[in-house]
């Protein structure tokens, strides 16, 4: 629908360009800047590659699936309910000399460094149902 997409390119501070093992920091500073507009109706954020688009640019019109989006985005919300990549353990990845790493190992590693740039390291330590349910995410990719 008109007025559903919005892009945002956050001001990231110079000190952050490539912080070393955060593949996706420019991702987090755009989620962190839509968090931080005042008087906002914005209900979700889509972390993503500036190359891909989320759309079907020959399929737009008000039938199409981009249309449609929100309102599936909103009922997977509302159900709790989200499909995910699985990663297995049987194949091994090697990227240097020094590591080697499953896929499972790879992404668990992925979002261990999301989390904790994102919690200045703290949500090992935190108790509250938020960083439970990170904790989770961590143990069971």
């Amino acid at each position: 629908p008109l007025g559903a997409w919005v892009s945002v390119v956050a001001d990231v501070p110079r000190d952050v360009h490539g912080t070393p093992g955060i593949s996706a920091w420019k991702k987090w500073f755009g989620i962190a800047h839509l968090l931080d507009l005042q008087n906002s109706n914005l209900m979700y954020g889509m972390m993503m590659d500036s190359e891909l688009l989320p759309f079907n640019t020959s399929d737009c019109g008000a039938e199409s699936a981009w249309h449609g989006f929100l309102r599936r985005l909103q009922a997977r919300d509302d159900s709790k309910v989200f499909p995910a990549a699985r990663v297995g353990t049987s194949i091994q990845y090697r990227f240097s000399d020094n590591d080697t790493q499953t896929g499972r190992e790879y992404d668990q590693d992925l979002i261990e460094a999301s989390a904790s740039f994102v919690s200045h390291d703290s949500w090992r330590d935190c108790t509250t149902v938020g960083c439970q349910r990170l904790q989770e995410q961590v143990n069971n990719v």
